[in-house]
């Protein structure tokens, strides 16, 4: 497993453009714009296809998968603001045949399991044909949940998201083994006290070889020993 971690923030990442940008808009659609730099763009390359390593988990500050709902981009500070360096990133993996790519992801305080499908492919919900990679993101520990849209719009209007809850604390349970990489969402009842309890609510997974997310066939328990 290589644990590729990225900075989005401040090295050579270009100004945000806001909330709510039309996907017309022309700095949106600049190729130059940039969210890597140059420089840390290379160097991920060079992560990516690193000959010794299974896994590519991608540490990663913003969203990745798309989230566009009636023609405006929500949020420009996500990777939505950089279409053009999410497709460099894209292209050079598809064109090097990597596979086994995940990205795990914060920042939005809420939970959410994706495949990331290509720009320039048909998305099949039902195979997954047209990803590119998979993006886990964790629910926040205490900030507020987020209000961009309801789950149920989301699902209708993003069929390559596959679980998303808006509202509840928690975090994501990682598992990686030569077979799959297994994503668990918990969630925590209460964030005002001690004593709480955990639900383990959804669980995706990554096979090996595959660009898709798939159901995991239970929980995660302990790792014997």
């Amino acid at each position: 497993l290589n644990l590729i971690m990225l900075d989005t923030r401040y090295e050579g990442r270009d100004s945000s453009l806001g909330t709510n940008i039309p996907t017309t808009n022309a700095y949106l659609t600049d190729t130059n714009r940039r969210m890597l730099g140059v420089n840390q763009l290379a160097w991920v390359k060079s992560q990516l296809s690193d000959p010794t390593t299974q896994w590519k988990i991608m540490g990663n500050q913003v969203m990745i998968a798309p989230l566009v709902l009636a023609g405006n981009i929500l949020n420009g500070d996500q990777w939505d603001g950089y279409p053009a360096e999410r497709k460099r990133i894209y292209n050079y993996i598809l064109q090097h045949n990597i596979k086994d790519v995940v990205f795990i992801t914060g920042d939005i305080h809420s939970s959410w399991a994706s495949d990331l499908p290509h720009p320039d492919s048909v998305y099949v919900p039902g195979t997954g044909a047209g990803s590119v990679a998979t993006e886990f993101i964790g629910a926040s520990i205490t900030s507020p949940g987020t209000n961009l849209a309801s789950p149920a719009l989301i699902y209708s209007l993003a069929p390559y998201v596959k679980y998303v809850d808006l509202t509840l604390h928690g975090y994501g349970l990682l598992d990686v083994n030569k077979h799959r990489t297994q994503c668990d969402i918990i969630h925590v009842d209460t964030i005002t006290i001690r004593n709480y309890t955990t639900s383990d609510d959804a669980q995706w997974m990554n096979l090996d070889g595959n660009r898709f997310l798939s159901h995991a066939p239970g929980k995660l328990g302990p790792r014997p020993g």
